[in-house]
């Protein structure tokens, strides 16, 4: 199954971290951020530890970066939605880690009912 290239301005992203430094010493991480219907999570922020570098997810769910070779912890987060921790990660220097991160969505707890004009519910009058 052959991916997809990457967005334009993934790829001015990572032609800009290429410049800065080399991948003799760095790989690219890159992936694809969804929610459990398949739809594109954009705006996430992807974090790579311990070497604290952080992009963002583009509209299509696509991120990529480059970071210092050997092990690495990803660190996934986004307002409505559970965070994602993905240990164990190896950058290859002069490699390509390549990623499916699912991220589901953040249920909010529920709200107690009231129980009007039953026992042992109360009413005021102000």
């Amino acid at each position: 199954m052959s991916r997809p290239a990457l967005p334009l301005e993934l790829r001015h992203i990572l032609d800009d971290a290429v410049a800065h430094r080399t991948l003799t010493d760095a790989g690219i991480v890159n992936g694809v951020v969804r929610d459990p219907a398949d739809h594109p999570v954009h705006g996430a922020d992807i974090t790579v530890l311990p070497a604290g570098l952080t992009t963002r997810s583009a509209l299509t769910g696509e991120f990529a970066l480059l970071a210092p070779a050997g092990p690495a912890l990803l660190h996934i987060t986004t307002p409505g939605f559970v965070p994602v921790v993905i240990e164990e990660v190896e950058v290859i220097a002069a490699g390509e880690v390549t990623l499916d991160v699912v991220m589901q969505r953040r249920v909010p707890p529920p709200v107690p009912r009231r129980r009007y004009g039953q026992p042992g519910a109360r009413a005021s009058l102000r």
